[in-house]
């Protein structure tokens, strides 16, 4: 499992958003699961052209891509 599919399921719960109010997760996760999904449903766009959909840069992009496709184990 990779990150992304964890926090979908953490979303898909409602402990996502706990963790962002109660314990200081990062917010900014909501927005790049925004842009990981972007990437999944249009993979052939380049990373110069998502982030002209988010208005971020190409490295950001890249991190987001980086951080979100690391795998997890499960514990």
């Amino acid at each position: 499992m990779n990150k992304y599919e964890h926090l979908l399921e953490l979303q898909a719960s409602g402990e996502l958003k706990i963790l962002i109010k109660e314990y200081s997760f990062p917010p900014h996760f909501l927005s790049w699961m925004d842009i990981y999904a972007y990437h999944l449903e249009h993979p052939k766009l380049s990373q110069f052209q998502v982030a002209l959909k988010f208005n971020t840069s190409k490295h950001k992009v890249w991190r987001v891509y980086l951080f979100m496709n690391e795998q997890i184990t499960e514990v």
